[in-house]
């Protein structure tokens, strides 16, 4: 989900089903003013059963009316639903100085890259210590954690696509399974175990 307004991309790997909402931003500012309120930035969103049946009701339905009293019962039910909806760790603030950025697309080219940031500095244009600078200033996040995060995204998404634990491990960087569990369960808060599993009982 992504605020009115805010610039966002989507990545995603195998067989993927989708389905968009378009939300006013009236609608939007209406739902903020509750006490959880929606996310002010790009996050991604657990999709409760209830919530994914109410998602395929109003893409079946169309665009929703405010003058239909059914229409705008419905919208409010999915606003209360989204505002609801548990905040997963599955998203990526991105830099906007065009040396991080050229960073950024480095790294998510290839996660598995290990040089360190004084060599992705003087590639980029900018010193190690403009670098962490600029990824504190920009995403809110100190360089080393930033990249962790990407490594462990990345992870997932090869997961997801039916790599093994110590697969996934390897081509997102990780020397070791162990450190790469590690890593895994300390950011997302399971195992990659766990989080493949309900992939592969399916």
């Amino acid at each position: 989900m992504a605020a009115p307004g805010a610039g966002h991309a989507v990545d995603m790997r195998g067989a993927v089903a989708m389905r968009t909402l378009y939300i006013a931003p009236a609608l939007a500012a209406d739902a903020g003013a509750l006490p959880d309120a929606l996310p002010t930035a790009c996050q991604v969103l657990g999709v409760a059963p209830l919530l994914r049946e109410l998602i395929l009701h109003v893409v079946s339905v169309g665009m929703l009316r405010a003058d239909h009293a059914d229409q705008a019962r419905l919208a409010g039910v999915l606003m209360d639903r989204l505002v609801a909806a548990e905040r997963l760790p599955l998203s990526l603030p991105w830099p906007r100085d065009r040396r991080a950025l050229a960073v950024a697309e480095r790294l998510r080219r290839d996660p598995a890259d290990d040089s360190d940031l004084d060599a992705l500095g003087a590639a980029a244009g900018a010193s190690a210590r403009t670098l962490q600078r600029l990824f504190m200033e920009e995403t809110g996040q100190r360089f080393g954690e930033w990249r962790q995060r990407l490594r462990v995204l990345h992870a997932a998404s090869l997961l997801g696509s039916g790599l093994s634990v110590t697969e996934a491990g390897l081509e997102a960087g990780y020397a070791s399974t162990s450190a790469f569990v590690s890593a895994f369960r300390r950011r997302l808060g399971v195992t990659p175990s766990r989080y493949r599993a309900p992939i592969s009982a399916s």
